[in-house]
């Protein structure tokens, strides 16, 4: 289990050197890249979870609407201009927590 952990953290040290540039990270969602999209979700999620706390009180909600968010995006990627990827993931997680 260490090394599974240990492993993952490794190849996303080595995605975050890869994509500190956002507009290659869109660039690459957009082209429907799955490295960029588990690095968006795993530098992300953590970030939103916490965030849409503030809005509900039940977790697994929480987990459902970000996921959701995720899904929409990733189903969408072909239509994305923008500048900022967490403004968009922020504003899509407030939304839905507010619906």
């Amino acid at each position: 289990m260490y090394f599974c952990k240990r492993r993952t953290a490794l190849r996303l040290c080595f995605m975050m050197h890869v994509y500190s540039d956002n507009n290659l990270l869109i660039a690459d969602i957009r082209n429907g890249k799955h490295e960029a999209y588990e690095y968006l979700f795993a530098t992300y999620y953590p970030r939103l979870h916490n965030y849409a706390l503030r809005f509900l009180a039940d977790g697994d909600a929480v987990g459902d609407i970000i996921q959701d968010c995720f899904m929409k995006l990733w189903e969408k990627r072909g239509e994305l201009i923008l500048q900022s990827v967490d403004a968009l993931l922020f504003r899509m997680v407030r939304n839905q927590c507010l619906n």
